[in-house]
């Protein structure tokens, strides 16, 4: 017993050695910076000296640094498993404790919610979510040896042809990223209890089988979980701000700055190649460095035998120059692999410098989780669970899904966002809080700049395609025209507190908000019908373009040619009230208010009418009516069912068309039924393309842009943004000439409409024979439109306009093409089948899409109510499944013109209540047979031949 009681002694003799009581405030004070650089840090009130330690810390000096003058005990309870070894080492780093006049908790952490959490783990360590279940990780483990081994036999047996160089390529990037997610829970002890094995293993699955040393490794990771989004304490921001500029408050600072080590209002989209091509030698120079450096020669020589063996494996089968590209190949998909899931659950989260908030609070305001599946889990190693895995680093992975109820709970009672998203959502997100970030960039950096101006006199005038100088009367103003922001300068003062100190002046409480500000500041203008009438954009300079919303006036001078719809769109409008137009064309209006609020300059004077003196007041009220019944009726919902089994019939019509040629070879038979599938796959791809277009498939705009590129630049061949372009143009001033792009063959190879057929035989101008134009129609434009005109002009728009995305997702078309019946067909025959069929796709297109406005007034435009507008200019073709299926319910063109963002499965719902609303107000409701819209399109052309003919030959 004697020993034991000297050594219980000589343990004990540390702490009445050191009787100090100490303060928050002289703890806050070593922080290891200034002049004495200690570093202290509390855990359970017991204060600890790890200036000498830190650099012995296993975990890196780092990790430990970053808690100097804090509170560490969550932490320090989070990240050891074994904490009555650790202690052993701590004791004889204590030099006091907290004087017992201070509490526990440092003042800026939340008292009641550190106490829960502790209790939550508590109960987590007696539910045994803290033990790991040795079977499910020999399962990991074993499955990734087998998909390493797999990708080594694909090659030696199949040998190095496209198809097993690409299959063993997966396999071994597969392998490569699950390693990756193994080590990952054995670096933070998750896999065994005693902390040796998981070392042990570990640096057998990284050094060895990945080629990555395990050190380097734990002294990132470590850091990262240490104090995650922290700028300076997270290694995984250290992409900022030399490739990437993240957070708003960092962005801000470095626009406030002026600096500019990239193009940050880009970076959204240079993100998907950039991240992982520059990841992948980053990664490779870094281990050497921190291996050479750090003289962790025994790791250094494990990492190049996992490069001697993979080329030993491989290069004896490929040769070394095709093993390079698989290597390397394999090594950016891997990265790409790591970047989207390692950052999809932080970079879209707060990222700020270290605010020494509480544990909880740290990891819940940078982390956020994604929804489960069997898939997601495997596929991001479960860091789909991330708030569950930074809240208990060391509680294996399998446990997640148990723990995350209670979490939840937790987060519930103490008000604090519990995020969960799904798996595309959260790769979606990382672009979008790219963009916002590069935006605040942007507006900080030429604030700044203009700020400069401004100050030095040259301020006034200065223009800027995104920024317009104002005056407020007592300051320079910065109007962000385009986006959801206002920034006020005060010349001298600061552009971050503009507005509030304009507030301020104008004796008002500060707006959270920019934006109502910019509201604020033009208000007072009232404008007249007349005045908004000349600023249609045409006239002498500055040719400015306003239009009108609800009785509020937008000034789009500068922001319509950045309007996503196009420039022209917005400019066929400028001067006229917009109103029904802008409903009938945005589905998100909440969210498109928000960008109209920067342009607003005024509203109508009180006397003016709502509606101008050349529009049917009695009309444009009962429309308004009608729309607002079809939204309480749901014809505005979509039926995703009908649109799957939609898109379900077309790929099954390419493939068969394939399959014919393929099964029953190439004689004139198999040929001709190969073509008809696949130009009826081709056009039944535009029907669906054309209700993506008009956002009538999904209730959220982006999934319907997403899937129209993959429909109408992979499964056609055209560019998404070119239809978009030129098909908004048309709905919103359809037959009207100069406006509407479907009538620009006016007047080079047809004359239409009896006005400018007239108009034309007066100025004796004749571009082609228009007296015979009914003839030549059938061989001229049915045929030939998609073959000639729309294939350049689709690439020419994709190129000038710089549309990369959609210039990408087109080849992919041509290649899939080419590849596919090129191996099928002979060149001569390659091109006659893909000339034909885009001439039997061109002509199906032409008279479906024609037969409901050249039969109709085509002039001018009049400025006249949206329901005047598009009656006057479309007609119905009557209902049948054949003509549903065969015009992709164009038929009902009335319903589709006045309503373009209804599913086209409601049309036949809403068109009696469309027909009732024209007996009403005496406007003719057309609708006819298929074969008489048809034999109408040659019935209008030679009658505005014959126009053109007479007033060309007795006038």
């Amino acid at each position: 017993m004697a020993p034991q009681t000297g050594s219980t002694e000589k343990e004990a003799k540390p702490i009445s050695a050191f009787p100090q009581h100490l303060t928050w405030e002289e703890i806050k004070i070593h922080n290891g910076r200034g002049q004495s650089q200690q570093q202290w840090l509390v855990i359970d009130r017991n204060v600890y000296d790890v200036s000498t330690f830190s650099k012995q810390h296993p975990g890196g000096s780092r990790v430990i640094s970053h808690y100097a003058g804090q509170d560490a005990t969550d932490a320090f309870v989070a990240f050891h498993n074994d904490k009555a070894l650790v202690r052993k080492y701590l004791k004889s780093l204590l030099i006091g404790e907290l004087a017992p006049d201070q509490p526990s908790f440092e003042s800026n952490k939340k008292k009641s919610l550190l106490e829960d959490f502790r209790e939550l783990r508590c109960t987590i360590e007696k539910m045994g979510l803290l033990k790991p279940n040795y079977t499910f990780f020999f399962m990991i483990f074993l499955h990734l040896l087998v998909l390493d081994i797999a990708s080594w036999l694909m090659i030696w047996y199949f040998g190095i042809s496209l198809v097993p160089f690409l299959v063993g390529m997966a396999f071994f990037t597969i392998a490569q990223i699950q390693m990756g997610w193994f080590q990952h829970d054995l670096g933070h002890c998750s896999v065994f209890r005693k902390p040796k094995w998981n070392r042990l293993l570990q640096i057998i699955v990284i050094n060895v089988l990945k080629g990555l040393p395990a050190s380097w490794w734990n002294h990132l990771h470590n850091q990262h979980h240490a104090k995650p989004n922290c700028f300076r304490k997270d290694p995984d921001l250290n992409m900022h701000p030399l490739l990437f500029s993240l957070g708003k408050t960092l962005s801000v600072e470095l626009g406030k700055k002026k600096k500019k080590f990239m193009p940050y209002n880009y970076q959204h989209k240079y993100f998907i190649l950039l991240a992982p091509l520059a990841l992948v030698p980053f990664f490779q120079l870094s281990i050497f460095y921190f291996a050479i450096k750090r003289k962790k020669w025994l790791e250094l020589l494990l990492v190049v035998s996992f490069n001697i063996r993979v080329c030993l494996m491989y290069v004896p089968l490929m040769g070394f120059s095709n093993f390079m590209v698989y290597y390397w190949m394999s090594r950016y998909l891997e990265s790409t692999w790591f970047i989207w899931v390692s950052q999809m659950n932080h970079i879209p989260m707060n990222i700020d410098y270290d605010k020494n908030k509480d544990w909880v609070s740290t990891q819940l305001h940078a982390t956020c989780n994604v929804n489960q599946s069997l898939f997601n889990d495997w596929f991001t190693g479960h860091l789909n669970f991330q708030i569950e895995h930074h809240l208990f680093p060391t509680m294996p992975r399998h446990n997640y899904w148990k723990a995350a109820p209670l979490v939840k709970a937790l987060c519930d009672k103490h008000g604090i966002e519990y995020k969960s998203k799904t798996l595309l959502r959260a790769f979606v997100d990382i672009l979008h809080s790219l963009k916002e970030s590069g935006e605040h960039w942007l507006e900080a950096y030429l604030a700044e700049k203009l700020r400069e101006a401004w100050a030095g006199g040259a301020g006034r005038g200065l223009t800027h395609p995104l920024y317009t100088w104002g005056d407020t009367g007592q300051g320079g103003c910065l109007w962000r025209r385009s986006s959801r922001r206002m920034v006020l300068l005060q010349g001298d003062g600061d552009w971050a507190a503009g507005d509030q100190k304009q507030d301020q002046k104008q004796n008002r409480d500060p707006d959270p908000d920019p934006v109502v500000a910019s509201s604020a500041l033009w208000s007072h203008r009232c404008f007249t019908w007349e005045e908004i009438a000349q600023r249609s954009g045409r006239g002498p300079p500055p040719q400015d373009r306003w239009l009108v919303i609800d009785r509020k006036v937008y000034d789009i001078s500068h922001f319509y040619r950045r309007h996503p719809g196009g420039a022209r769109l917005l400019s066929s409008h400028a001067g006229q009230d917009v109103t029904d137009a802008f409903v009938a064309f945005h589905v998100d209006k909440l969210l498109v208010n928000k960008y109209l609020k920067p342009l607003l300059i005024g509203e109508l004077a009180p006397d003016q009418p709502s509606i101008e003196p050349t529009k049917n007041k009695m009309l444009v009220k009962d429309f308004r009516e009608l729309r607002a019944s079809v939204e309480k009726m749901g014809l505005l919902k979509p039926n995703k069912l009908f649109f799957f089994l939609h898109l379900a019939h077309i790929l099954l019509l390419d493939t068969a068309a394939w399959l014919v040629l393929f099964y029953f070879g190439t004689s004139l038979m198999p040929f001709i039924v190969s073509l008809v599938m696949l130009s009826t796959s081709q056009v039944q791809a535009s029907w669906l393309q054309h209700d993506l277009g008009h956002l009538s498939v999904f209730k959220k705009t982006k999934w319907n842009h997403l899937l129209h590129k993959f429909v109408m630049c992979h499964l056609i061949g055209a560019s998404a943004k070119w239809w978009t372009l030129l098909h908004s143009r048309h709905h919103a001033k359809p037959n009207c000439f100069q406006k509407d792009p479907d009538i620009d063959m006016h007047p080079f190879l047809f004359t239409l409409g009896k006005k400018f057929s007239v108009e034309l035989g007066i100025k004796k101008k004749k571009y082609m024979p228009y007296n015979h134009q009914h003839k030549y129609f059938f061989i001229t434009l049915p045929p030939l439109l998609f073959p000639t005109y729309f294939h350049c002009h689709t690439f020419y728009i994709a190129y000038t306009k710089r549309y990369w995305v959609d210039l990408a997702w087109m080849l992919t078309f041509y290649i899939r093409f080419f590849f596919t019946y090129g191996s099928l067909l002979e060149i001569k025959s390659l091109l006659a089948y893909y000339f034909i069929f885009r001439m039997l796709e061109s002509s199906w297109f032409v008279w479906v899409s024609q037969m409901n406005h050249i039969p109709m007034d085509i002039y001018y435009d009049k400025n006249l109510d949206w329901v005047s507008t598009q009656l006057q200019a479309t007609c119905n073709v009557e209902q049948s499944l054949f003509n549903d299926w065969f015009t992709g319910h164009l038929n009902f063109q009335i319903e589709h013109h006045l309503f373009p963002t209804m599913p086209r499965h409601n049309y036949w719902k809403v068109a009696p209540l469309v027909k009732s609303l024209c007996a009403k107000h005496g406007i003719e409701y057309q609708c006819k047979p298929l074969l008489t819209a048809f034999a109408d399109i040659v019935h209008s052309l030679k009658n505005s031949g014959e126009l053109w003919l007479d007033a060309y030959l007795h006038k």
